[in-house]
């Protein structure tokens, strides 16, 4: 419903231009000579100034924000619908130029429109009002293993927060002063108190794939379906199997499900944090990885963050991977764990094979 009524409004706003601009003649555009000018002028130098800097007296604000308040005045739909009522009334009454107050408004319109998109950014800079915030990502399914994955982000200074409904499943978040959101993400409650613009990515790290699809499609519109991501449906049959047009990106190359992950964790496989070098490259990144490692994302020196199952690229010197594996040790200690336990097997199919060829 929100994003229906934000679609008709702005429809209804695009009309309401459309109609109201339709209403110009060449001749009230014509009129807009010299006088058009100053009036701009005067209201953007002089009006707005005086009326904000006055206003702000004593209201807490500092001078840059004052300053910024300012400049930063467009004008909309809502001086265009007024100007045309009201014009259209002042004509009818016979008031001399009553028509040319829909071209003012417009040149006021057009004009400001055009210069504070243009100046925004670099003067909130120049004025030190510019937030400077990196790219951070929203975990969507409090676990062992997304409290460990939110854990290693804020390592590598990445804003992360951590959202359950339950609040049992945070607990071990925030010990580790992890920030948190209890409640439920899909709420209306949830719109308003999370800021899309402040996590440019989801990870949706449920055990249900069901809801981690239905979070990943609720929030695509929003951050973009390319940087949305959720563990498991690899495993799903047909019969259970999501649209594609539905849910995120999966989170690895090779899809992995809730279960799989848990029992990785438990069997000591951890997340590891590594910057490539000019010597340590890509390649010898993946020489040195243990069988079987998931390589998730790696984050640039500007802080953009770049998702291996979503990039085809590979990452550069100063990069960090973030990837979840075993320690090379443990790896090493497992492999050989595995090379013995076959060799026993082959013997004891050996044996067996023996006994049952002996003469009796």
């Amino acid at each position: 419903m929100r994003r229906f009524k934000e679609t008709v409004t702005t429809l209804l706003v695009s009309g309401v231009f459309i109609i109201l601009t339709a209403s110009l003649s060449l001749a009230d555009i014509r009129s807009l000579d010299m006088g058009a000018a100053l009036f701009v002028a005067a209201l953007l130098f002089v009006i707005r100034p005086i009326a904000i800097m006055t206003a702000t007296i004593r209201s807490g604000a500092t001078v840059q924000e004052r300053l910024l308040s300012a400049w930063i005045a467009p004008r909309g739909v809502v001086a265009v619908a007024v100007s045309g009522l009201f014009g259209a009334l002042l004509a009818d009454n016979g008031v001399e130029d009553a028509g040319r107050m829909v071209a003012f408004t417009f040149a006021v319109v057009v004009t400001t429109i055009v210069l504070h998109g243009f100046s925004l950014a670099p003067l909130a800079r120049f004025l030190g009002l510019k937030k400077a915030s990196k790219p951070g990502i929203l975990i969507v399914g409090g676990s062992r293993w997304s409290t460990a994955l939110a854990a290693k982000l804020k390592e590598a200074e990445v804003p992360v927060m951590l959202a359950d409904q339950n609040w049992n499943h945070l607990a071990e978040a925030r010990l580790a002063n992890i920030p948190v959101y209890f409640g439920e993400v899909l709420s209306e409650s949830a719109h308003h108190s999370i800021d899309p613009k402040r996590f440019s990515n989801l990870i949706a790290t449920g055990d249900n794939d069901a809801y981690n699809a239905l979070v990943c499609t609720d929030f695509g519109p929003e951050l973009g379906r390319s940087h949305v991501y959720q563990i498991g449906r690899a495993d799903e049959k047909a019969r259970q199997a999501l649209s594609f047009t539905l849910g995120g990106r999966s989170l690895t190359k090779e899809p992995v499900g809730f279960l799989d992950l848990r029992e990785k964790l438990l069997d000591g496989w951890t997340f590891q944090l590594t910057r490539l070098t000019d010597e340590f490259g890509w390649d010898a990144y993946e020489a040195s990885r243990p069988a079987g490692a998931l390589i998730l994302l790696w984050v640039k020196p500007s802080g953009m963050i770049v998702f291996a199952a979503g990039s085809s690229n590979t990452p550069g010197p100063n990069d960090r991977i973030l990837s979840f594996g075993l320690p090379k040790d443990d790896a090493r200690a497992e492999a050989a764990s595995k090379t013995a336990r076959k060799a026993e097997e082959t013997l004891a199919s050996q044996a067996t094979h023996d006994e049952g060829h002996k003469p009796s």
